[in-house]
């Protein structure tokens, strides 16, 4: 696999113009010109962005109603906000919720969420798919912005290597491994461990997307599986949309031991970047039970009334033992 400038920017693009002023600091007039100077050379690729998945769920897959080509404020992203944020390739998800497991329609909803990135590129001229790392240098280069298709979750080929390459063959060119639940082939980070990583299926799955030229994507899943897909794949893995756990410890981030897996360098992070969101787990409390055991809480701080954090502190209904 040959090696390209291309510049991989964060799993979720916020334009600045959809925060308020006052939460940026004024950019250095000098590192913006130079930042757009290099953005003009190498293209900046986000790596995660459910917008199709979202216009089915607010407009019921009605492109005439989602617009894209405007600003629309109730989605995460659309072209004017790109366009302000300098991104030359967009990975759009084909996202299959995991409970589509237990009706076996999870690969019919992912060939729907493909068919609407589809639409998309054939819709806005200032979009073009990309198939190869080829295509995204020449649509960039062509003022364009690269769009590539991202399958997460890897319930949606319902145990099917036939299911998978045809889902390469419709233009995906990555698979999350798991999505929030555990697979018949993979154990997801948000559920209960069945496997102690990849199955020997799972591991074919990783071969198998080794040979199709597909990254192997390994946000969501679990460490386990994390270790046993570095140790199967011979071609670079991608974590789309993770952080590092060390300094945010939540589940689905990524341990230490992983990223710093000395025989396996070719690894790409992803951070995301979600406003409000980046200390998920930011408070610990201990509710005191009337058995006098203490429950655990992890709550997010976006969710804590200061008010009550503090009424509940002072009262001795909660602890507060530590934030992180």
């Amino acid at each position: 696999m040959r090696h390209l400038g291309i510049t991989i920017a964060l799993a979720a693009v916020v334009s600045i113009t959809s925060m308020s002023a006052q939460d940026w600091p004024a950019p250095d007039p000098v590192l913006l010109e130079r930042a757009k100077a290099l953005l003009e050379e190498a293209p900046l690729i986000d790596g995660h962005n459910d917008i199709p998945t979202i216009l089915f769920e607010v407009f019921d897959g009605d492109l005439s109603r989602g617009d894209i080509g405007v600003v629309q404020p109730r989605l995460p992203a659309d072209i004017p906000r790109l366009r302000e944020g300098r991104v030359g390739g967009q990975f759009w998800e084909a996202l299959v919720p995991s409970s589509a497991r237990q009706t076996a329609g999870a690969l019919t909803e992912v060939r729907a969420q493909i068919d609407m990135i589809h639409r998309l590129t054939h819709r806005y001229p200032e979009l073009e798919l990309a198939l190869t790392a080829a295509d995204i240098e020449r649509v960039h280069r062509e003022g364009k912005i690269a769009s590539l298709i991202g399958v997460e979750g890897g319930h949606s080929i319902e145990s099917s290597l036939a299911a998978l390459r045809m889902l390469h063959r419709l233009g995906a060119r990555y698979m999350t491994l798991t999505h929030f639940g555990t697979t018949d082939w993979a154990d997801a980070a948000t559920d209960f461990p069945r496997h102690g990583g990849l199955t020997e299926f799972g591991e074919d799955v990783v071969r198998e997307m080794n040979r199709l030229g597909m990254f192997v994507d390994l946000s969501h899943v679990s460490p386990e599986t994390m270790k046993d897909a570095l140790r199967v794949s011979r071609a670079p893995v991608i974590f789309s949309h993770s952080g590092a756990q060390a300094v945010s410890s939540h589940v689905r981030n990524v341990p230490d031991d992983v990223l710093a897996d000395g025989d396996r360098a070719d690894k790409l992070l992803q951070v995301q970047d979600r406003p409000g969101r980046e200390d998920f787990f930011e408070f610990r409390f201990l509710l005191p039970r009337r058995g006098g055991e203490d429950l655990l809480l992890l709550l997010p701080r976006w969710v804590v009334d200061p008010d009550i954090e503090h009424e509940a502190v002072e009262l001795g209904l909660w602890q507060r033992v530590g934030s992180f």
